[in-house]
């Protein structure tokens, strides 16, 4: 295996003009090196030799095609968590053949998603990042594209408990303002007092599942929606006081949820019985 780094540098080089030597004896010295140790004393010898060979023919791919990012960028997308991350320190422990499978399924997977919104992107790097066993990847595939993409089966109604969502808790000069549907489950959050140097405005996207997951900041074309309230939340006004003084509330068929201008809490009507 020692020249094995040195031939497959050898062929990126000639193959992809995006190639970056410092980032392969990154990858080297960090994720790869973890990885072989971690193959090493699971007692793999050359079922280990042949599935290091394919994570860092991977691995490297993807520096070639611009999906992995140095630890010194802080980027997290799926694609650097899966390969400089997760995979080296949850794979071994699996039989030989399952590890195979689950590097094939998260470059599957990581390539797919960079032709995604971003903020796609960071939800599955976030729900990677936390599995506790990598035989649960296709699981949580299947539970983020229902959960997200698709239409819940149980449809919006005001009497639905309101629920408080802190926006403060990831970034403490965040104050919610206009709010856009991404999906029918999946808000993005405009900030109404900054602003960046570009004229880009801070977002926070929101996944309004049973239990509210804040998804961090969202790319997004679009700008701010004008603000706007919607007759459903005047009905939850009367029973609820705090929401008076809204400052943009929106809704789909499925889910509602509003900003204030006093709070940096995002308010929704989620499903569940009123306390």
């Amino acid at each position: 295996m020692n020249d094995l780094p040195q031939r497959l540098e050898a062929e990126a080089r000639g193959r992809y003009v995006r190639w970056s030597p410092a980032l392969w004896q990154e990858l080297l010295a960090g994720p790869a090196a973890e990885y072989a140790n971690a193959l090493h004393a699971a007692g793999l010898s050359a079922e280990g030799e042949a599935l290091l060979t394919s994570y860092l023919t991977l691995a490297r791919d993807g520096i070639g095609l611009g999906y992995l990012a140095p630890a010194a960028s802080g980027a997290r997308n799926f694609f650097t968590v899966a390969f400089s991350e997760v995979l080296p320190r949850k794979l071994a422990g699996l039989k030989p053949a399952r590890q195979a499978e689950l590097l094939a399924a998260c470059w599957n997977l990581g390539e797919n998603l960079e032709s995604q919104a971003a903020w796609l992107d960071r939800v599955f790097a976030t729900e990677l990042r936390e599995l506790p066993s990598l035989e649960k990847l296709e699981t949580m595939v299947e539970r983020i594209s229902t959960g997200m993409q698709q239409a819940p089966d149980q449809r919006l109604s005001p009497e639905w408990p309101v629920v408080m969502i802190d926006l403060a808790a990831v970034d403490h000069r965040f104050l919610p303002g206009a709010v856009r549907f991404l999906t029918p489950t999946v808000v993005c959050v405009y900030d109404r007092a900054r602003s960046g140097a570009g004229g880009e405005v801070p977002t926070l996207g929101v996944w309004l599942r049973e239990t509210p997951v804040i998804l961090g900041p969202v790319a997004v074309d679009e700008p701010p929606p004008k603000p706007a309230d919607d007759p459903l939340w005047k009905r939850v006004n009367e029973r609820d006081p705090r929401l008076s003084t809204r400052f943009a509330a929106v809704a789909n068929d499925w889910r509602a949820v509003c900003t204030l201008n006093t709070s940096q809490c995002l308010f929704a009507l989620l499903p569940g019985e009123q306390p």
